[in-house]
């Protein structure tokens, strides 16, 4: 059994169980109840440092654990490629995802079909895997609700990919094989922090206004492939978005010359 150990422990997020387990309560405890009209069908958050965008991450999870009972049992996680340049969406091939909350089971079902169906389109990698942490800094949350149920994650990295073809294939797929769609995205890197505002607020109102032509030419985000991919499904499925919570790292730790955006959102 191949399991996926935790690469970026100790520098963005700690690896005490404890420790994480306080913080979480914490936070979750501080976040009022959002009403949200129909079920979620997806959700953004950040990816950066915990000690930078946790604050604003706990508002997408502390929404999925609310809502935990009615989500499918499969979440497949788009996350950007950091370190390693390829060609389409990368499949994870590991049995299980190390946390310091015990393991995830990866839905190893949904990965051959993607890589059966779709070998022009989605390959293996593991290099772009192994030390992603876009897509790592989401498990600890995601296990940390998830707890003991039945709940099966699958991580896809994004590099170089027609964006159009690959949320045509989730899409078809999501219509067979019900999943909810996690996007790992900051927002804006190192502008002033009154420039990181306007940025932001101008991301953030293009992608809640459903134009795809707005959201291409206005978003600026880390990187905008899985987020426009989850758009345009979003768009055929005409599903509502709504922002949750919006901070920045001069915000959460204190640094303003360099600032980086952070956002979650729901789409329902």
């Amino acid at each position: 059994m191949l399991s996926r150990e935790m690469s970026v422990s100790n520098m963005f997020y700690s690896s005490d169980k404890y420790y994480l387990e306080k913080k979480f309560r914490d936070f979750f405890s501080n976040i009022k109840s959002v009403l949200i009209p129909r079920k979620i069908k997806a959700l953004v958050c950040p990816h950066a440092g915990y000690v930078y965008s946790w604050q604003v991450a706990s508002h997408s999870y502390k929404l999925l654990e609310k809502e935990l009972e009615q989500i499918p049992k499969t979440i497949v996680l788009l996350c950007p490629s950091h370190y390693v340049n390829f060609k389409w969406v990368s499949v994870w091939l590991y049995d299980k995802l190390k946390t310091p909350f015990w393991d995830l089971e990866v839905d190893k079902i949904l990965w051959e079909n993607l890589l059966g169906n779709y070998p022009t389109y989605f390959t293996l990698n593991y290099k772009a895997s192994n030390g992603e942490h876009s897509m790592e800094v989401q498990l600890p949350f995601l296990k940390y609700i998830i707890k003991d149920k039945k709940i099966k994650i699958l991580p896809l990295v994004f590099w170089e990919i027609d964006s159009i073809k690959i949320w045509e294939i989730l899409d078809n797929v999501f219509k067979k094989y019900p999943m909810l769609f996690i996007v790992s995205s900051d927002l804006n890197h190192y502008f002033s922090y009154d420039d990181a505002i306007k940025c932001d607020k101008k991301s953030i109102s293009a992608v809640l206004s459903e134009n795809t032509d707005k959201i291409i030419a206005n978003v600026e985000a880390c990187w905008v492939g899985p987020w426009l991919a989850l758009n345009q499904i979003a768009s055929r499925n005409k599903w509502k978005r709504k922002l949750l919570k919006y901070q920045n790292s001069w915000d959460t730790a204190w640094w303003k010359d360099e600032v980086v955006g952070y956002a979650s959102l729901a789409y329902f």
